[in-house]
C-alpha cells in the first residue's frame, strides 16, 4: 500500500527510484498530467521489492522509466 511521487522535473532530467521494502511500491508521475511508459496518465508503476528503476523525463508529459532486473 505504500507508494511515491516522482519529484517534479525538466525535460532531460532523470532520478532513480529504490524499492527495499517488504513490498512492492506505486511510483505515481510528478502530476496527474504526465505518463509514466505506456501506463495511463497519471497512473502509477508498480515496483518490485529489491528493484530500482531510472526515470527520464522525455517530454512536458512523459517520464520513462528503465526498471532494473
Amino acid at each position: 500500500g505504500a507508494g511515491v511521487q516522482l519529484p517534479t522535473m525538466q525535460t532531460g532530467d532523470s532520478t532513480e527510484v529504490y524499492n527495499g521494502g517488504a513490498n512492492q511500491c506505486l511510483v505515481y508521475p510528478e502530476s496527474a498530467t504526465v505518463g509514466i511508459n505506456q501506463i495511463a496518465v497519471g497512473g502509477p508503476m508498480t515496483l518490485p521489492i529489491n528493484t530500482t528503476v531510472w526515470f527520464r523525463k522525455v517530454s512536458s508529459t512523459q517520464v520513462i522509466g528503465f526498471l532494473s532486473a
